[in-house]
């Protein structure tokens, strides 16, 4: 079973693409969130 995915951001400016991720950490107004391939 494959655990990676394929992670786009878009800002107003710039878009990114990040292939094969398997776990990403943001930080945000109240902590770190976080996410897995099918963690929703």
């Amino acid at each position: 079973m494959n655990k990676s995915f394929q992670l786009d951001i878009v800002t107003p400016t710039k878009s990114f693409t990040f292939d094969d991720v398997v776990y990403v950490e943001c930080p945000g107004t109240e902590g770190y969130f976080w996410g897995f391939k099918k963690s929703y």
